[in-house]
């Protein structure tokens, strides 16, 4: 039959008839009811075995795992240790270009500082970058930078101490030449706290 022939046959039908098939059956609470549990059991049927299937798919998962040879288990084990060294490697790169770029403009020598830094503390273990850590260490940096009204921190002696450790100052900190002759021991008074506004 053709699409044409089904629509003639469609308009062919009594009037009664198609009044009927339009009419609205109005159902009772109980027939609701029924219709909902009978719909709901029927959904319940479907999943029932769903446990079942979930438990045995992972004792099929422990098979598998025992039948593999020590071989096999060597090579999964090693292809897992790769990834975690490469995950660190390449989170350790992308670390020290965030530290980089948060130190500009924070310190002279952003690369520098990197140099000393054990990266590793700042990539977490998935290999990305601990963003929160970057900023601290930008926080401790910045602590490092003379006050905005351009007066020097800490005292008119310059920061000499009775325990032999030297302080300095953050307007130090600000002549280039005086930083690179001082870097070292510049980089380790931070550590220990001993720069002064």
């Amino acid at each position: 039959m053709t699409t044409e022939q089904v629509e003639q046959v469609d308009d062919t039908q009594p009037a009664e008839q198609q009044q009927v098939e339009t009419e609205a059956r109005t159902f009772t609470q109980e027939e609701i009811d029924r219709i909902i549990a009978d719909r709901l059991k029927r959904q319940k049927d479907q999943f029932k075995d769903y446990d079942e299937l979930k438990q045995a798919a992972a004792r099929l998962a422990e098979l598998e795992e025992s039948q593999k040879s020590e071989t096999e288990k060597a090579i999964s084990e090693a292809e897992k240790r790769t990834r975690q060294v490469t995950l660190g490697e390449v989170g350790q790169r992308l670390a020290a270009a965030e530290i980089k770029a948060a130190l500009t403009g924070v310190v002279l020598d952003p690369a520098g500082i990197v140099e000393d830094l054990n990266l590793s503390r700042y990539v977490n273990s998935d290999g990305e970058v601990d963003t929160e850590a970057v900023q601290a260490l930008r926080a401790k940096y910045e602590a490092l930078v003379p006050r905005p009204d351009g007066r020097p921190k800490g005292s008119a002696d310059q920061g000499a101490r009775g325990d032999g450790a030297v302080t300095y100052s953050r307007a130090q900190l600000r002549d280039p030449k005086f930083y690179q002759e001082h870097q070292e021991d510049i980089l380790r008074a931070a550590r220990e706290g001993r720069i002064t506004d």
